[in-house]
C-alpha cells in the first residue's frame, strides 16, 4: 500500500485569519487518500501566513517509519 503524508499550510492573512483553512486542507487529503487506498503516515500543518518555506526535514522529524 502506498503511504502518504498530509501537508497542510497557510501562506496568506485571509487563510489565516479563515480558521477552517488547515481543517478543510486535512479533510481533502484524507479524502484523496481514501479515493486512492493510501495509507496516511502523517498529518502535518504549518500555519502561520508569515512562512516563506519549511524545511521538509524539520517538519517530517518524529513521524512513525513503519
Amino acid at each position: 500500500m502506498t503511504r502518504a503524508v498530509i501537508w497542510a499550510g497557510v501562506s496568506s492573512r485571509p487563510q489565516v485569519e479563515d480558521k477552517d483553512s488547515l481543517p478543510r486542507q486535512i479533510a481533502e487529503g484524507e479524502a484523496l487518500c481514501e479515493r486512492h487506498d493510501w495509507r496516511i503516515v502523517g498529518r502535518l500543518q504549518v500555519p502561520g501566513a508569515t512562512r516563506n518555506y519549511v524545511d521538509l526535514a524539520d517538519a517530517i522529524e518524529g513521524l512513525d517509519d513503519d
